[in-house]
This record gives structure tokens, sequence and C-alpha cells, in this order.
């Protein structure tokens, strides 16, 4: 029989920011670009993510002073204060690599690195350097073809004699020799 070669849905991701902001550079330039989690994709420029930043550095400068209080419900405002300007700042999906640059030099960054979340080939590229990006806005598509789906076409008198799991074989037009199987 005949088939087309798909991707596997539960391989596919979908890159989105949560934020505004202006790509400043793209690392991933085409569409079939190979790309690993955890490698940079862009950088953005963002005034909302440039905020949060110098608010985390506001809310650990606060919370240092209010550590030598003697009343223990100050002390912990001012822990409440740092986690929830964290935790604002790892919502917006900024890389952990950040936070700690944060912690370490107390100083914010303009424009921040955007990381992939997985591995794969870029399959969908929907941004280029300039532009505005809105929360939402899907920036790529990353697909893992690793494994793929075959959708294999059967006349209906040959159902009884397919299983799901069952062993097949897979010849590719551009080399009959060739034999690829799988479950």
């Amino acid at each position: 029989t005949v088939g087309t070669v798909l991707p596997d849905e539960t391989r596919v991701r979908h890159v989105h920011t949560k934020i505004a902001g202006w790509v400043e550079r793209l690392h991933v330039n085409f569409t079939g670009q190979a790309v690993r989690a955890g490698e940079p994709i862009l950088v953005l420029y963002s005034q909302e993510l440039l905020a949060s930043q110098e608010e985390y550095l506001r809310a650990r400068e606060t919370a240092a002073r209010f550590a030598t209080s003697a009343l223990p419900e100050v002390r912990r405002g001012g822990e409440d204060l740092v986690r929830a300007a964290r935790r604002r700042l790892e919502l917006f999906d900024v890389p952990a690599s950040l936070l700690a640059e944060l912690d370490r030099t107390g100083t914010p960054q303009r424009a921040v690195t955007l990381n992939a979340p997985v591995s794969g080939y870029v399959t969908a590229k929907n941004v280029f350097e300039g532009h505005q990006v809105e929360p939402g806005m899907e920036l790529f598509t990353i697909t893992d073809l690793s494994r793929v789906w075959i959708e294999a076409d059967f006349y209906e008198y040959e159902a009884r004699d397919l299983t799901i799991g069952q062993a097949a074989s897979l010849n590719l037009p551009y080399d009959p020799a060739a034999s690829l199987a799988g479950r």
C-alpha cells in the first residue's frame, strides 16, 4: 500500500512568548534548522522583563534590610517579596542562568536570551529580527523527528489482516532497495 510519513503529534512543540518585546537577534534563522534543548533561539528586549528584573533586585535589597528586624513578620515579609518577584520572572520563562546572573551581579540585563525548550527541527518559523512580539504569539514550531508516524491507505477488506503494533516494513521510492522495519 502507499502511505504518508507524518511527525508524531506527541513530539511537536509550539514555542510562544509570554511577554511583549522586540526580537533583537535570531539564533534560529530558517525552517529545517536543527536545535537542541537549552540552545539559544533568540534574544528579546522587553520593557516588562527589564522592569521585572529591577523589581526583583529591589525586593532583594529590601529583604536584606528587613533581615535585621527584630520582628519575624517583617523578616518574613521581605522574604515573601523576593519570592514573589523571582516567581514572576520564572513565570515569564526566564532561563535559570539569567536568574543566577542577576543574583551574582545585581545588574538587570537589557535583553534576554530565550532557549529552545526541546530538541528537534524547526518546522515553522514565524518571527524575524526586529519583529515586535506579543504574549501568546507563536514564534517557532520545533518537531522531534526521531519517531514518525506513517498513515497508510488500505482497502476495507484488508482491515481484518491488520492489528495495532503489528510489524511492518517500509520501502522508500527514492531507494527501493533500502527497507525500514518497525511497529
